[in-house]
């Protein structure tokens, strides 16, 4: 049944993990290979400065990839009154797993993208004595952070169900009024400090906020 899942899973969002695995495997070359385009030489502040460029493109990638391998299956299931689960022979919390691990599978795939092209980047990279490249660390962040808003976007839709736009534009509105709300009065920024709570360790998001770096000490 699970390589039934991961099979229609695969169908629905072939098309996007081919740009994402393109995107994954590309863009670290790129980054590093028209790095005097950007106005950065050969110095370790250079390649420091390149690779905090880099590490933008991975927290969005992550992000972009996460949520919308999440949304894809849900929305396909939506869109037919989820009939298709139904009509399948195993229980629905069964059929949530599967749906979850399948997901959690293909991200795999451009998991690896990144990391053959980080390889392939640090290659061709003529770097100082004093710098490394770290395409396995990157990759291994880059996977955790991905299954972290795959699993926080999976969440919010099969327990918020046909709701969870709305349910999600809410919380947006409810953030941004208590931020107001605690500026007028002269509070401290609730948000930023419900941010530090998230991202410190050990925080769940405490990998967004770590060193994204593809060449680093």
């Amino acid at each position: 049944m699970f390589r039934q899942t991961l099979f229609t899973q695969w169908k629905w969002a072939r098309l996007e993990l081919v740009f994402y695995v393109l995107t994954a495997f590309g863009v670290p070359a790129i980054l590093i290979n028209v790095r005097p385009y950007f106005g950065y030489d050969s110095s370790v502040t250079g390649w420091m400065e390149v690779s905090k460029l880099g590490a933008l493109f991975f927290i969005s990638l992550a992000f972009v990839c996460g949520t919308s391998l999440a949304a894809g299956p849900w929305g396909k299931d939506n869109s037919g009154r989820h009939i298709y689960a139904m009509s399948l022979p195993v229980a629905w919390p069964t059929f949530v797993r599967l749906r979850f691990l399948a997901g959690a599978t293909l991200l795999a795939v451009p998991a690896v993208a990144l990391f053959l092209g980080s390889l392939v980047a640090a290659a061709s990279a003529n770097l100082p004595a004093t710098l490394h490249a770290y395409p396995a660390g990157i990759t291994l962040r880059w996977y955790l952070s991905a299954l972290l808003f795959y699993g926080l976007a999976f969440a919010l839709q099969y327990l918020a169900g046909r709701s969870a736009a709305k349910v999600a534009v809410i919380i947006m509105f409810a953030v941004g009024a208590v931020e107001i709300a605690a500026q007028l009065v002269g509070f401290h920024s609730p948000t930023a400090a419900l941010w530090m709570l998230l991202t410190s360790w050990p925080g769940p998001l405490d990998t967004l906020t770590a060193r994204w770096m593809l060449i680093d000490v």
